[in-house]
């Protein structure tokens, strides 16, 4: 795991509402647009990939990334 994606994680642990919606700011469209390659639905893509985000802010404490964030 790059060093970068340990601290984004960290700070998300920590309750960093800022970096936290960086990191959002970073991914969602990217992800929206996977997850429409599969279920072939925008506003089901989108409703899965907010899911994700609340998943990982609601559980960030038991989470473990071991290769990227991305």
């Amino acid at each position: 795991m790059r060093i970068e994606d340990k601290i984004i994680f960290n700070e998300i642990r920590k309750g960093n509402k800022v970096v936290y919606e960086s990191l959002f700011s970073e991914y969602y469209e990217s992800l929206v647009r996977f997850a429409e390659k599969y279920i072939f639905d925008q506003h089901a893509s989108e409703d899965l990939v907010q899911e994700l985000f609340i998943h990982i802010w609601e559980q960030a404490s038991r989470m473990e990334i071991k290769s990227s964030i991305k």
